[in-house]
């Protein structure tokens, strides 16, 4: 019958043979615990001992796991803290070691969707939205319902403030509104006034960004033409754009004495 018990340092007298054991990845993360010290990798050893007195040493892989998930909960208990003390660089810095050593194939809940989207708050909070909405879409990349990253991705959105970035995030906020009250999508109450506002504030500066974008790469578009018309002695001066109303479409006319 086979005994099984914990070993953390073999017999000095005892000659080992070759280990059984499953390979440890390379790219497995060092963990660090609360003193900022580098912690060793570790892989819990155990001894076998058949009835035929042969022994082997190996590492239990599911114990190795619970240990990187148990040191991933425990950055984002550390994250949570800073954030709360509004040191948001070092609850970032806690949330990118989380989501580094959590491992890959946990199954659900999977953590990460959390880690991200707790990321993309840090990143609002110190005025980076192109950063937050990223982190956003990993998150619900992870999980496509996750209401808090949907709501941050809205926000990141809003400040980044184009036309195209606006169009998003009204998407985002009707999503929500549409979500609002299934299981696990509840809205607290100032998420849902902010959907509402956003909702009716967003289509007229949506509308206002793109007529704005559209003068701003005319005005390039007519900046490149007169370089390029001006070595024949033509400007775009000599080109007239007439729009249909009927249509919306333009029609172009050539004049030699603009």
């Amino acid at each position: 019958m086979a005994i099984i018990e914990e070993l953390h340092d073999p017999p000095p007298s005892l000659e080992l043979p070759t280990p059984i054991s499953t390979p440890i990845p390379s790219s497995t993360p060092l963990a660090r615990d609360n003193s900022n010290e580098p912690l060793q990798q570790h892989r819990p050893t155990h001894r076998l001992t058949d009835d035929d007195d042969h022994t082997v040493y190996f590492y239990d892989a599911a114990e190795d796991e619970q240990e990187l998930l148990d040191q991933a909960m425990e950055y984002k208990v550390q994250g949570n803290q800073h954030f709360g003390l509004g040191e948001f660089q070092q609850a970032l810095q806690c949330y990118q070691d989380a989501m580094a050593v959590y491992p890959a194939n946990q199954g659900q809940p999977d953590q990460r969707s959390i880690f991200a989207a707790n990321m993309a708050a840090c990143y609002l909070k110190l005025d980076q939205p192109k950063e937050a909405k990223q982190q956003c879409d990993i998150a619900l990349g992870h999980d496509p319902n996750y209401t808090k990253a949907k709501l941050r991705r809205a926000q990141s959105c809003q400040q980044l403030a184009t036309s195209a970035a606006l169009s998003e995030a009204l998407s985002d906020y009707e999503a929500l509104l549409e979500q609002h009250g299934q299981t696990n999508n509840v809205l607290d109450a100032p998420a849902l006034r902010q959907c509402r506002l956003a909702i009716q504030q967003l289509p007229p500066q949506i509308k206002a960004l793109q007529e704005k974008e559209k003068e701003e790469m005319l005005g390039k578009l007519k900046d490149l033409g007169n370089t390029l018309l001006g070595k024949f002695g033509l400007s775009t001066d000599n080109f007239q754009f007439q729009k249909d109303p009927a249509t919306g479409s333009y029609s172009m006319n050539f004049v030699n004495n603009p």
